[in-house]
């Protein structure tokens, strides 16, 4: 799965909150049943992680949720 790193643009977040928004990226696109996003798709759920991440957010499922959210979806869609 592709990291969340590129997506930082000169942000910078300690080694477990990257941990963890790097795993909400992962779960996020593994709920979409990812086969290769396309890249527009990956930066949205990317930057919206690192929003939610910025404003302090730590929760791993949270972060991803909001991930998902950022492309008009809920957790009930892809469960």
């Amino acid at each position: 799965m592709p990291n969340i790193k590129p997506y930082l643009e000169g942000l910078s977040f300690d080694d477990e909150a990257l941990r963890l928004m790097g795993e909400a990226f992962d779960r996020a696109q593994q709920l979409l049943h990812d086969k290769g996003q396309p890249p527009v798709v990956r930066e949205l759920i990317a930057k919206a992680i690192i929003v939610v991440a910025a404003a302090g957010e730590r929760d791993m499922d949270e972060l991803a949720r909001q991930g998902l959210k950022a492309l008009g979806i809920g957790l009930d869609d892809v469960a």
